[in-house]
């Protein structure tokens, strides 16, 4: 069983196309079947899948990014789903351990045909390699061989056999949701993508017949014709392989436009007017005078210089300076100290630029690409949250299931290409292109996230009760929610100045949204892969929790008194001014 398993997954390295290879991985039922009566048995079940992963893994690696949905991802998650891989499968060792030279990193694979003799060497190879260290053979690709380039094959997002399945059912969420989605197109690209394939494993099977009749041949005649019959079937194929590749590349297109579905327990409702205020926490400070707008607070200390700002960058940037800018980096401090220290999560600090298929994986690409920052000759995007570096962490892996949840924490500037309408907040500091965030992140199993989805909730809150600033709890209905959200709650703090409630924090559960677009998954307890849920929250935004701070905090002098908890951080000044 073994040895067959190894040599059909050298044969599958060999072929131009995942589709390819994934026709020699479905017809494996058989080999195994066949080889197990032969008693062709040679290691063990489990250590011949643990090392037909890491050959899964060097391809990944010698792909680089551009092997994303390549034999790593497709045929990888075929072969899980298959074997049912147990949990002593270790898939991070497998992707990073050993000498992966199949190609120099950042090079990808070429695609090509392997004599039967090369793949038996590749499967000796991986059969004779020791389980810590595998070694895997170098594939030089042929001069002018054809690129397979898989990171422009976008991943699949909404599972396909949920449509099929539950059309009627898909619909309703959507009229939820208030989306406009026409369901009926989708169901008919995949009706027609099942039907080339169908057409395709039809050809094949008549390839594999003429080429046993032209080793039968009773005459020259009769092997010349069937050599030509086989070259006219071979260019067929290769228009239908194209055709079957544009499809399949619509579909999944199309798919990457179609919104979450709702969790049942989010009300309905046709927009942010129905969002439901679940509760209100603190009290209000009341004034004996009017209370001044943080614009005027802060020119009048020094501590915000909206001129210079307009001067650097333009409209709606402005320079924090001195008690300011300090200000501001001791609630970055306080915020990252208690989500470590209180709540468990692990800092990172990823960068602030990131590649295309990361922004996809979150939802933010194809759809919204309109409001996000880019070069464009590097491909590099600015990002508008640290939820996109750091969901993308674990970008197609799986993870040790008894590690979850799995929570980071990430402070980073963030940007956003925000269409600010005229005459709409245009003073102060509450919207900008450019602003300050800390974020939470959270991997969770699918069966506790909408309780992980509460915990989170009160994380954000655990600052605001810290700072002692006045807060509601609101809950988004379905007119409301973000493109990836199955359900979410935002906190809002009262801003005296402006008198007017800001959102200071957005908690959200994207259910298997998220992990599917980016290939995250953990195994089960039966070893089986399985999606991760993914979670976020702002644990809080900047720079509206500075402009709260400074509007509550005021008094009648002018000056501001600095929140108890951030004093430490401010070398144990009690105010600014």
């Amino acid at each position: 069983m073994t040895t067959l398993l190894l040599s059909l997954f050298g044969k599958a390295l060999s072929l131009d196309t995942t589709d390819e290879a994934c026709e020699w991985i479905i017809g494996v039922d058989g080999l195994l079947e066949r080889g197990e009566k032969r008693g062709r048995v040679g290691l063990s079940e489990a250590d011949a899948l643990l090392r037909l992963e890491h050959g899964l893994g060097a391809l990944h690696h010698g792909g680089g990014h551009e092997a994303r949905d390549g034999l790593r991802g497709e045929l990888g998650r075929f072969l899980d789903d298959l074997f049912e891989i147990g949990p002593e499968t270790n898939i991070d060792s497998c992707c990073c351990g050993g000498s992966h030279d199949v190609a120099s990193p950042g090079k990808p694979y070429h695609g090509r045909r392997q004599n039967a003799g090369t793949c038996r060497r590749f499967a000796a190879t991986i059969a004779d390699a020791p389980s810590t260290r595998p070694r895997v053979p170098r594939f030089r690709p042929k001069k002018g061989a054809r690129q397979v380039s898989w990171s422009t094959l976008p991943p699949l997002m909404i599972d396909i056999r949920l449509i099929r399945e539950k059309a009627d059912e898909v619909r309703a969420q959507f009229v939820r949701l208030g989306a406009t989605v026409d369901l009926d197109s989708v169901i008919a690209m995949d009706e027609d993508l099942r039907r080339r394939k169908t057409e395709s494993e039809t050809l094949r099977a008549e390839q594999n017949r003429l080429s046993k009749e032209i080793g039968k041949a009773p005459s020259p005649e009769a092997r010349q014709e069937a050599i030509a019959r086989g070259a006219a079937l071979k260019a067929q194929m290769e228009a239908l392989a194209a055709a079957l590749e544009e499809a399949d590349r619509a579909l999944r297109e199309k798919l990457l436009e179609l919104p979450n579905l709702p969790h049942p327990d989010v009300p309905v409702g046709k927009d942010d007017s129905e969002n439901k205020t679940i509760r209100e926490e603190g009290k209000r400070r009341t004034f004996e005078y009017t209370p001044q707008p943080h614009w005027d607070l802060g020119t009048q200390l020094g501590i915000i210089d909206f001129d210079r700002g307009v001067k650097i960058s333009g409209s709606r940037f402005y320079v924090l300076r001195g008690a300011g800018a300090k200000l501001q980096r001791a609630l970055i401090s306080y915020m990252l100290d208690l989500h470590t220290e209180k709540h468990g999560y692990t800092e990172v600090l990823p960068p602030v630029m990131v590649r295309r298929e990361c922004l996809v994986g979150t939802g933010n690409l194809p759809k919204f690409g309109d409001n996000l920052y880019r070069d464009a000759e590097e491909d590099f995007w600015f990002i508008p949250t640290a939820e996109v570096p750091v969901t993308n962490l674990y970008r197609d892996e799986i993870l040790d299931g008894s590690t979850l949840p799995v929570a980071h924490v990430a402070f980073t500037p963030c940007f956003r290409r925000e269409q600010l309408a005229a005459g709409r907040d245009t003073r102060g500091i509450k919207r900008g292109h450019q602003f300050d965030k800390v974020e939470m992140v959270r991997f969770v199993r699918p069966e506790g996230s909408m309780a992980e989805l509460k915990q989170l909730l009160g994380h954000a809150e655990d600052v605001l009760r810290g700072l002692e600033l006045p807060y509601r709890v609101v809950e988004m209905c379905t007119g409301d929610l973000s493109f990836s959200a199955m359900a979410k709650f935002d906190l809002e703090v009262w801003s005296p100045g402006c008198a007017e409630w800001l959102e200071v924090s957005s908690c959200s559960n994207f259910g298997e949204f998220q992990a599917r677009r980016a290939n995250i998954r953990f195994r089960d307890a039966e070893g089986k892969p399985q999606f991760v849920h993914t979670l976020n929250g702002s644990g809080l935004a900047l720079p509206r929790t500075l402009i709260a701070v400074l509007e509550t905090y005021q008094r009648p002098d002018g000056k501001i008194d600095i929140p108890a908890v951030l004093r430490p951080y401010m070398g144990g000044a009690e105010t600014i001014g």
